[in-house]
């Protein structure tokens, strides 16, 4: 008799619903759930909270996950992702102000808008790629050419996410990543791996990712209000806090008090690590505890690969009936998120809210359902969601004009 998965019997029964939207809101663990709980309660003792070790473990266990030989030491805790690229964005465009040249910004058509406001917000100058897998790396490469030709008073940024948040569109980081190395090395990479990060492997040493961000309510089973975010040593040069407050200074702690100096202040000097970029605020004796649990959970689920390899053949069985349905799927999807393109306007939101009423919850994302598992489902469950999808198509074909053919997916 085969053994059963590690992650069995982690999460609470869904009372028979079909739960495919885990890129939305994902479920707690009843482990974290029990975590946060305690964590909760301990603020009625306060003097039994335990200070800096929250922060510290949930650091090194980040930069494990990303593969940091920094370790925990140049990981920061802040409350999003973005906190996270609005201070990015606005301190790379004062570095480029100072240089007296432009910020140029990569960014994904559709990506999501935490990841591109705040360059909007600072006048970035922003190029968007779209299209395919490939065709996205291609255009990519166009834009790392033209970044070496722009001198060096441009900073220049890719900021891209592993997957297109809509659809689950791949993003080839890996040949990104080369192709930066090899055509414009002075060129920052940016990460958003908030829908990412806990299913598909990340390694920011090998990519020479400058910037890698996750907000710990997706994939990372944890609630919401943080987001861990490794930096290159390069990148840490280049970056300022985005709030003032006295962890972040050289000395501080989150217990501590920084000394007063009579008719000066406080010492100004910021901390050269991760922690000096941290949002404002004691650490969070709730949210933290749970994020360093759900950490823990996927290291001992064996890690991102492996929950990919149980997820993965989940999504391939949506796309397979997505595409036998008529529908437009992406031909490289991410191994937990898989985008079915729907026709007219208004159809994809019909859909979810006929779906919803069968007991089966999807996202209406761009025009498409986005259908997103997780270990807790099965493929008896993607097969009723298929069925319930296809009748309901029957119904709505022509108003929908169902079309497989001329979408970027």
């Amino acid at each position: 008799m085969a053994s059963e998965p590690p992650w069995h019997d982690a999460f609470e029964d869904m009372g028979g619903t079909i739960y495919l939207s885990a890129a939305s809101r994902t479920p707690l663990p009843k482990r974290c759930a029990a975590v946060g709980k305690a964590a909760l309660e301990s603020k009625c003792l306060p003097w039994q909270l335990d200070g800096d070790k929250r922060p510290d473990a949930l650091r090194e266990a980040f930069a494990t996950l990303v593969g940091s030989e920094s370790g925990g030491d140049q990981v920061a805790i802040m409350p999003s992702t973005s906190y996270c690229m609005t201070l990015v964005s606005r301190s790379l465009a004062q570095v480029a102000q100072e240089a007296g040249g432009e910020l140029r910004v990569v960014c994904v058509a559709d990506q999501n808008s935490s990841a591109v406001l705040p360059w909007q917000a600072v006048g970035a100058k922003l190029v968007f790629v779209d299209g395919t897998s490939e065709a996205i790396t291609a255009q990519v490469e166009v834009e790392l050419k033209a970044n070496a030709e722009h001198g060096g008073n441009t900073v220049s940024v890719i900021n891209l996410p592993p997957l297109r948040w809509t659809d689950g569109t791949l993003i080839e980081l890996n040949k990104i990543a080369a192709a930066r190395d090899a055509l414009s090395p002075s060129t920052l990479l940016v990460v958003d791996a908030t829908q990412g990060l806990g299913v598909i492997p990340l390694d920011v040493n090998k990519l020479g990712v400058d910037v890698a961000v996750a907000s710990v309510h997706k994939w990372l089973c944890g609630v919401y209000g943080a987001a861990l975010v490794a930096v290159s040593l390069r990148a840490r040069a280049l970056l300022s806090p985005l709030d003032v407050h006295e962890r972040a200074r050289a000395g501080g702690s989150s217990d501590g008090c920084l000394p007063y100096e009579p008719g000066f202040g406080y010492p100004l000097a910021v901390k050269a690590t991760g922690s000096g970029l941290d949002g404002g605020g004691r650490p969070n004796p709730v949210v933290l505890p749970v994020a360093l649990c759900g950490l823990e959970l996927i290291n001992e689920w064996g890690g991102p690969a492996a929950i990919a390899g149980a997820v993965s053949a989940l999504t391939d069985r949506v796309a397979s009936g997505g595409r036998a349905l008529g529908l437009r799927v992406p031909r490289c999807h991410a191994p937990h998120v898989v985008g079915l393109g729907l026709g007219a306007q208004g159809c994809a939101e019909a859909a979810a809210a006929a779906l919803k009423a069968a007991g089966i919850v999807v996202s209406a994302r761009s025009g498409g359902l986005r259908v997103a598992p997780y270990v807790y489902n099965t493929a008896a469950e993607v097969d009723v969601f298929l069925a319930v999808l296809g009748a309901w198509l029957c119904e709505h074909r022509v108003r929908c004009r169902l079309c497989a053919s001329g979408s970027r997916m």
